[in-house]
């Protein structure tokens, strides 16, 4: 691979492979004057009747290779640790320009450049090198061409390929424009392919003592319903479907809300019952069947296969609701699930409704009360009340018809007065 200095590297081997190619080329003779060739954005070109013979060129865009950006193994494991480096991929992009005082001297110049360009297509090894070293040792090489001289472009796997490129009077117009400079006549070029990667560290896998491989059918849990549709914390959810159980029914397990995963009351290869854990928040919540793969040796289970997620609604209930309360008083209900701080919580006494902000962020993320004011434009609830109920994401507490109560009514119940 190739270190960073290996980007100016492909300038400084196009330009002194047109100075190389000027000595004996007869351009001199041709023009009247030695040509200059540079490297410099165009708009510091001097331009008009000072204009000296100059090839110049520019590197005026830098795109991602496609094709090398996916060879490589991804950076980082599960777990965040360096397991590879993958290069970064670079498709050069060149417009080389003609630069003269006279008539002609721009098409000369640059049908004489585009020719030496055609014959050297592919930047060997040897090429390579010897411009950088030959840059290095040019009478008057600055300190950064120096240094470039040094870079170990030579030694990447993919050798740098020049191609020509066509660009439309619209790509040129939009170009020079941006560069804010006087356009001269030009030619557009491609290198690639760039590989730049720095010497890192990564994590290495030990040598193999055993192997031990399964062949099994990739045949999934599934899940086809979930009932019952609304159910409390604490409760018991069956889950329908199949492909449940694997080589042993402990390897069975579900998750919900990609959570820990939990075991299941009953495992069967079509159905299966699981308590709702209190710790889940109300609302819809998914729940998803998970069948591990235990190779043998060693015990420890791998990767589970899933099943895609169902929905089910996780009703919040009203714990030891009060049977009365005051406008313009705060009514606090203790709610099982916890609320969480973010959750929208409403409360319902009869056909009247209270909602209250989300938690502000110096709250719990989850927290057991909720504190309910009741406004002065309350209407009076007489008792012995009306039904009591919360909403909390949508999913609401139930109340249950008492007929044992006379006449019958619906509990929890609430006096508001």
């Amino acid at each position: 691979m190739s270190d960073f200095l290996a980007v100016a590297g492909v300038t400084s081997v196009l330009r002194w492979m047109l100075i190389d190619a000027l000595a004996g080329s007869g351009l001199d003779t041709t023009l009247g004057a030695t040509p200059h060739v540079t490297a410099l954005p165009p708009d510091r070109i001097v331009v008009g009747d000072a204009e000296a013979p100059r090839l110049n060129l520019f590197m005026y865009h830098v795109g991602l290779n496609p094709a090398f950006r996916a060879t490589d193994l991804p950076e980082r494991d599960a777990n965040g640790q360096r397991v590879a480096s993958p290069p970064l991929a670079l498709d050069l992009h060149f417009l080389l320009s003609a630069y003269g005082r006279n008539e002609l001297d721009g098409e000369i110049l640059l049908g004489w450049a585009m020719q030496i360009l055609h014959e050297n297509q592919l930047l060997t090894r040897g090429l390579v090198q010897n411009a950088l070293l030959a840059s290095r040792a040019a009478p008057g090489a600055t300190s950064e061409i120096q240094a470039v001289g040094l870079t170990t472009l030579a030694n990447q796997a993919e050798l740098v390929k020049l191609s020509p490129q066509s660009l439309t009077t619209e790509d040129v117009y939009k170009l020079w424009t941006a560069f804010q400079a006087r356009y001269r006549a030009t030619a557009a070029y491609m290198a690639s392919v760039v590989l730049i990667r720095r010497a890192r560290t990564a994590r290495g896998g030990l040598p193999v003592r055993t192997r031990n491989i399964l062949v099994q059918p990739l045949d999934r849990p599934v899940i086809d319903d979930a009932s019952p549709a609304f159910v409390a914390a604490g409760g018991v959810l069956t889950l329908q479907g199949r492909n449940f159980v694997g080589a042993a029914t402990a390897d069975t397990l579900v998750t919900f809300d990609d959570g820990a995963p939990v075991v299941p009351d009953l495992v069967q290869p079509r159905m299966l019952r699981v308590t709702v854990p209190a710790t889940l928040h109300a609302g819809v919540r998914a729940v998803q069947a998970a069948r591990h793969i235990n190779f043998g040796a060693p015990t420890d289970p791998h990767g589970a296969l899933l099943s895609d997620p169902a929905t089910f609604m996780l009703i919040p209930a009203i714990v030891a609701p009060p049977v009365t309360a005051t406008i313009g008083t705060t009514l606090t209900l203790t709610i099982n699930p916890p609320v969480g701080r973010r959750q929208r919580a409403m409360l319902l006494i009869g056909g009247q409704s209270v909602e209250i902000e989300p938690r502000p962020l110096s709250a719990p993320d989850a927290q057991p009360t909720l504190d309910f004011p009741i406004p002065a434009g309350f209407a009076p609830v007489p008792a012995p009340g009306q039904p009591l109920r919360v909403r909390i994401d949508g999913a609401e507490s139930v109340v249950t018809l008492d007929n044992t109560l006379i006449p019958p009514a619906f509990v929890p119940r609430i006096a508001v007065t």
